[in-house]
């Protein structure tokens, strides 16, 4: 297991991760490990679907398999014993996603909790031996939920040594699949038609799984080459007119706290210190031109294809570990400025990214009406400044370290999210419902975000000198929300969105406008929906 963690930082039963507090002094051992599939539920729950995509998992495996040299009669049974293992697993981290309490522990506390793995010669295997002498003296060690370690350990004393060596010769097989040939890729055909409703794997042009391969492994180095084209980036207009938003929004948000009688001024006081504390990064940052060789200083190029990629998987691992204990800067771990996306990150952080991907319409104009950008890119700026205070955010102070509210707060802040929960499971896509659990982080946000944006466009009194749209008879207020839902067009398979339903932490892209704008009181005002309507229900949920 070390030998594979070592090539791909993926132990099998487990992650190993940096911990999101105390300026990254933890490791942290995560569950479940990552699997094949996208999503546990593909394994722990019985359906008809569910059935389906198992059966052409364990195609998968066995063609694989065959191809590696293994003979069906033997290939057949020893795969459906590592998806009975993995089925087992995954009913585990189910069942234990219920009970996680996060705790830290020393090696040998561990040793005691989970016998079955020999933690100390991992560690010493994985680590040099400076590394785990810090985490002996220091108790660094973080479980995301000690009940799972301690599952898998006693299940695994009861399943077989052979079943147990073949998962996880399983699971670095999995990772080179991408690395080989067409007839490997061609043996996971059907499982993607059943997952997407499509084949994302096969029959692509050389050139563009070469491209892929880079633009997924080495992001920063497409980003050097990327930021240095003129026509790209504005880059002191656009940063100038970006951070003022942030600006607005975050004035909006600190000042609209004193509105929430819900909150007790001693959590609106951190609540504010957090919000004006939160770093902007725009467009890009200087190091990706300066110092992206030291991302891949370890890396040594190879002329063989399959070789390069083990190479460089063996650079990156080495590197990862070495920043689970120095920590990382946060231009390495920020996405690249071709994302079309923006993030925030917490912890230590407190950062909001806003890439050069996302500067572009249909999230923001240069020169058109001011109103088209503060309901495109302000509500995304909204949006990201309200993953500070979502549901997992609002757990980490200013600096990063785990200061939970008052409990009074804390329990009218659950009832609210609740609410939201509810309100989007209860809608569906082709009879199946939405997980309002997992949405909610981004739901939280995405409600937060449009209110805030839209008061800020009105506060700042642009509506005013705005002038109207032609053709569209409606007025600014009302374009500002039609922006907002044309930001989310999208189409999907059936197959894709079944798939995204179990396991995107995005509410599905309809459902991002119906469930926020139902929610809006500006809303309900601007287009005189009638209270008691679908878009303006009389029971609202609202956080922020």
């Amino acid at each position: 297991m070390a030998n594979v963690t070592l090539q791909f930082l993926n132990p099998a039963f487990f992650t190993l991760k940096i911990h999101e507090r105390d300026s990254y002094e933890y490791v942290k051992l995560q569950f479940p490990a990552h699997s094949a599939l996208s999503s546990l539920d593909y394994y722990a729950n019985d359906t008809e679907h569910n059935k389906k995509v198992l059966s052409a998992y364990l195609e998968y495996m066995v063609r694989v398999s065959k191809l590696l040299g293994v003979e069906e009669k033997t290939a057949r049974p020893r795969m459906q014993a590592v998806l009975e293992l993995e089925k087992d697993l995954a009913r585990l981290a189910k069942k234990d996603l219920y009970f996680l309490n996060e705790s830290t522990f020393s090696i040998v506390e561990l040793q005691n909790l989970a016998p079955f793995f020999n933690w100390t010669e991992f560690l010493f295997a994985v680590f040099t031996k400076h590394i785990v002498d810090h985490f002996l003296d220091n108790n660094k060690i973080i479980l995301s939920s000690p009940m799972y370690f301690e599952d898998v350990s006693i299940m695994l004393t009861k399943t077989k040594k052979s079943t147990i060596k073949n998962y996880i010769i399983w699971t670095a097989v999995h990772e080179m699949l991408p690395m080989l040939d067409n007839r490997f890729l061609s043996a996971k055909s059907n499982l993607e038609l059943i997952l997407h409703g499509a084949n994302k794997t096969v029959n692509k042009p050389r050139w563009q799984v070469c491209m892929e391969h880079v633009y997924k492994h080495m992001p920063m180095a497409l980003s050097a080459i990327f930021v240095q084209s003129p026509s790209v980036y504005d880059e002191d207009s656009i940063k100038t007119e970006i951070q003022h938003m942030i600006d607005e929004i975050t004035k909006i948000f600190v000042k609209d706290l004193d509105s929430l009688s819900w909150i007790d001024n001693e959590t609106k006081e951190a609540i504010a210190r957090k919000a004006n504390d939160i770093q902007s990064v725009i467009g890009y940052q200087d190091e990706i031109r300066d110092r992206v060789d030291d991302l891949y200083d370890m890396f040594k190029p190879n002329a063989d294809f399959f070789q390069c990629m083990l190479n460089f998987y063996k650079a990156k691992t080495h590197r990862d570990l070495h920043h689970l204990v120095i920590g990382f800067h946060s231009w390495e771990i920020s996405n690249p400025p071709q994302t079309v996306n923006a993030f925030y990150l917490t912890g230590g952080l407190n950062t909001m990214f806003v890439p050069v991907g996302i500067l572009q319409k249909p999230f923001f104009r240069k020169k058109d009406s001011s109103v088209l950008n503060w309901g495109g890119i302000g509500a995304v700026l909204g949006h990201e400044l309200c993953h500070g205070f979502d549901n997992n955010g609002r757990k980490f102070d200013v600096i990063g370290h785990q200061a939970d509210w008052t409990s009074n707060a804390q329990h009218e802040f659950v009832q609210r999210a609740q609410c939201l929960a509810l309100q989007y499971s209860n809608y569906s896509v082709n009879g199946e419902n939405i997980n309002g659990n997992m949405t909610l982080p981004d739901n939280i946000a995405d409600n937060g975000g449009i209110h805030i944006a839209f008061r800020a466009y009105q506060n700042l009194n642009t509506s005013a000198k705005d002038k109207v749209l032609p053709l569209l008879g409606i007025s600014n207020q009302q374009v500002f929300f039609v922006q907002f839902a044309q930001m989310w067009c999208s189409i999907q398979t059936p197959e894709q969105m079944k798939t995204n339903l179990l396991f995107e932490e995005h509410s599905p892209s309809r459902f991002r406008v119906i469930g926020t704008l139902s929610n809006s009181l500006e809303f309900a005002e601007h287009f005189h929906c009638p209270l008691g309507s679908k878009m303006n229900p009389e029971n609202k949920c609202s956080i922020w």
